[in-house]
C-alpha cells in the first residue's frame, strides 16, 4: 500500500503553528471535519488524546502519527501537518514534533487503517533524508509528489 495514493492535497496543510500538543490534536480534528462534514470533531479529538493516553505517537526524529478509529463504517484518510515550529510531543526520543500525519479510519477497514499505518512508519523509518527535504517544502502538491518518488524506491512487501 502506498501514502502517496491515500494523501489529498485539501488535507496537507504546511507552517502550521499551534502552541503544544494537545492543540495540534485539535487541529487534526477540525481539519477532518472541515474536509469531511459527517466526521464528529468533538469524538475524534477525544480518541486522539485517548490513544495518546495510551502511548506517545511520537515516533522521534521530530515525526508523529496521531490515528483514530471510529465506529462508522469508512475507509482510512490521513491529514499531514507541517508545523512552522516544533511542539512537545513526549516521543519516543524526547525531540519536539514538527511534521505529523494524522490517520482516521472506520469499521470495516481495520485492515487497511493498519496498513497505512505501517506504510507511514515504513516509509518515514530512520529517513531522514526524506525527514529533512520535507521541513523545505512549499507546497501540498510537493508533498505529494516527494512521498511518491520516495516510495518508489522501497522495496514491496506483500500487505496482509
Amino acid at each position: 500500500m502506498s501514502v502517496w495514493d491515500k494523501l489529498n492535497k485539501d488535507l496537507i496543510h504546511l507552517n502550521i503553528i499551534v502552541p503544544d500538543k494537545t492543540k495540534l490534536l485539535q487541529k487534526f480534528a477540525r481539519n477532518f471535519t472541515a474536509f469531511d462534514k459527517t466526521l464528529p470533531e468533538d469524538e475524534l479529538f477525544r480518541l486522539f488524546i485517548q490513544r495518546e493516553g495510551i502511548t506517545s505517537t511520537g515516533l522521534g526524529h521530530g515525526l508523529a502519527v496521531p490515528h483514530a478509529r471510529l465506529t462508522q463504517i469508512m475507509p482510512p484518510i490521513i491529514d499531514v501537518i507541517l508545523l512552522k515550529k516544533p511542539v512537545n510531543y513526549n516521543a519516543i526520543d524526547k525531540k519536539p514534533v514538527d511534521i505529523a500525519f494524522a490517520i482516521v479510519g472506520g469499521e470495516g477497514y481495520i485492515q487497511e487503517y493498519l496498513n497505512v499505518l505501517s506504510s507511514i512508519a515504513k516509509l518515514m523509518r530512520n529517513n531522514a533524508n526524506l525527514i529533512n527535504v520535507m521541513r523545505q517544502l512549499t507546497s501540498n502538491i510537493q508533498l505529494i509528489e516527494l512521498i511518491r518518488a520516495y516510495e518508489k524506491t522501497l522495496p514491496t512487501l506483500p500487505q496482509f
